[in-house]
């Protein structure tokens, strides 16, 4: 139901703070395999990337992604490669600050045939090879390929927003290593016959309700770490941190609250409508605390017209409805509960 009580249908929205498992999904095997669990790990992910199937393959690589339309609906189709076709990518997530980034490149000389954020990445990549990384701002997991240098990169968003799993597969002829990757576990084991539990792995699930990265509980099965990314090439694995948090902290040991209070709004303004990019419906999950309200405040003062926004209650709870209701009569917004 909206504010007002009545029933709402409207078309599919993105929400702000995206908790649904349909988002895009990308997997894909590296090094010395003929990337024949490429199908099945694809088949696995079809519930976050409903909307279409993109594969790229050669020799020594093989990258595949299930998209959900979020920015250039129609020409952000995946993988995406650069003018040559020496630079190939499949991303989950978003780069919020790809527009700016997409205004260097053209000013540079580069073509950008699409409005999609994953196109800026593989020109940003080509420009600056690993130091483009560094540059991006956003929510993602990324698989990379260089063939002119013949490097494969798998990279995570600075806070791990968006997952990235792996296993790395020791080589019997040459001795070198093939790697598997995929957005979800039960995807990648589609690549693994052989995979067993790891009790330490079980047991700390068990006692904390999570398992401590990079680790998983599959044996051999980890997580890329946040800001971390990974390149394989020849048979060859290296880990790279290319974020770390106490690289880019303030040192305004003079600040005053006021200064402080300031510099935080302004942050926090800055940082929401970084994430309102999106050529779908916005909305907003709502929990009636002052986190999703603080969203929501902000979101208004951007968005043209009344903010859509989600809760999910249960039957006979109803202290938290009038929070809701005070909130969205307060900040014009549409309410829509479940």
């Amino acid at each position: 139901m909206n504010v007002n009580g009545k029933s709402w249908n409207g078309e599919t929205v993105a929400c702000l703070k995206r908790g649904s498992r349909e988002m895009c999904g990308i997997c894909g095997v590296i090094g010395q395999d003929d990337g024949a669990a490429l199908q099945p790990m694809l088949q696995r992910l079809i519930h976050r990337g409903p909307d279409e199937e993109g594969i790229y393959r050669q020799a020594g690589i093989a990258l595949g992604a299930r998209r959900l339309r979020v920015i250039d609906p129609v020409g952000g189709q995946q993988p995406v490669r650069n003018e040559r076709g020496t630079v190939w990518a499949v991303m989950n997530g978003e780069i919020y600050n790809y527009r700016e980034l997409r205004e260097q490149l053209l000013s540079k000389g580069h073509r950008l045939t699409t409005r999609g954020d994953t196109e800026v990445l593989v020109h940003l990549y080509e420009d600056e090879g690993f130091e483009a990384f560094r540059r991006l701002q956003g929510m993602f997991a990324v698989a990379l390929w260089d063939q002119e240098r013949r490097v494969a990169w798998l990279v995570r968003d600075r806070l791990g927003i968006k997952p990235l799993y792996y296993a790395i597969r020791q080589g019997e002829a040459s001795g070198g290593s093939s790697v598997v990757f995929s957005s979800e576990i039960p995807s990648l084991l589609e690549a693994l016959p052989d995979w067993r539990l790891r009790p330490e792995g079980v047991a700390e699930y068990l006692m904390q309700l999570y398992v401590p990265g990079p680790s998983t509980m599959i044996a051999g099965v980890h997580q890329l770490r946040p800001g971390e990314a990974m390149s394989i090439s020849d048979g060859q694995v290296e880990l790279v941190r290319y974020y770390c948090p106490d690289e880019t902290l303030y040192h305004h040991d003079q600040w005053t609250i006021k200064e402080a209070s300031r510099e935080v709004l302004h942050t926090f303004e800055e940082t929401v409508k970084s994430h309102l990019v999106s050529d779908v419906p916005l909305g907003l999950f709502l929990s009636g605390g002052i986190d999703s309200a603080s969203l929501l405040a902000i979101m208004a003062k951007e968005h043209s017209g009344p903010v859509k926004t989600f809760s999910i209650g249960y039957e006979h709870t109803v202290p938290w409805a009038s929070t809701y209701r005070v909130i969205c009569l307060t900040i014009s917004c549409v309410w829509l509960i479940e």
